[in-house]
């Protein structure tokens, strides 16, 4: 019934939420945030979009570190110029606390009717984002569903996606192999790659590459179920 799977493994953003719609909200709340402090606005934006830039930047260098969220703040401080504790503060604020008031809004068709249909047939649910995803899932209202999280930047994953490392981590953790797992995730050239590389086949949410045989392609999350059922 199940083509072999014995657990699933999701990515969070842009998987489990829209993040371009996410993004846009946030948009608006930062312009906002601007209005009452116009002096900031500026210093903000430009550690904001640092930070998104150093993780890319990271992620193609493809190194181990012992501490990720250090290199990543180290290296957004570079980019803009802004002391490492203004950027750890901007962050906290812009990436970790404020989105969670919005992510409900941007959830994904059929996130939660996915995720008990995989929980109603014992298939054992897991997370694995580049960020601490647990909080994301409360509020996404999924929580008491997942068996596992892992996050890039765990003591013993310390690298960003596409590397297989945290995909590895995450199938021990999960107890299974990784021929075993389906991962379920939105970017081709991260998601895809990296679960591949780890031996697992994936499930991506848009258009796979050209002449790609192997993974399956997506339009909702109860894909995943249609996948499992067939």
């Amino acid at each position: 019934m199940h083509n072999g799977i014995k657990a699933v493994l999701f990515d969070v953003d842009g998987t489990l939420y829209n993040q371009s719609l996410l993004r846009t909200l946030m948009t608006l709340k930062i312009l906002f945030s601007a209005v009452i402090n116009p002096f900031q606005a500026g210093k903000n934006i430009k550690v904001i979009s640092s930070y998104r830039k150093s993780q890319e930047i990271i992620r193609k260098k493809n190194l181990y570190s012992s501490d990720l969220y250090k290199d990543q703040i180290d290296l957004a401080s570079q980019l803009s110029g802004a002391d490492e504790n203004y950027v750890k503060e901007i962050v906290r604020k812009w990436f970790e606390t404020a989105p969670l008031s919005v992510i409900p809004f941007c959830k994904r068709k059929n996130l939660e009717f996915t995720f008990e249909w995989l929980f109603k047939n014992r298939i054992i649910t897991g997370l694995f984002s580049d960020y601490y995803c647990n909080e994301k899932a409360s509020v996404l209202g999924i929580q008491k569903y997942v068996s596992v999280y892992v996050s890039s930047m765990d003591n013993d994953v310390g690298v960003f996606k596409p590397n297989p490392k945290g995909f590895l981590v995450a199938a021990g953790k999960l107890g299974c192999k990784p021929e075993n797992i389906l991962f379920v995730g939105d970017r081709a050239d991260v998601d895809l790659t990296g679960a591949n590389s780890a031996g697992m086949k994936a499930a991506l949410l848009g258009k796979l590459p050209e002449g790609d045989l192997t993974n399956y392609e997506i339009k909702d999350l109860s894909g995943v179920v249609n996948i499992l059922s067939n």
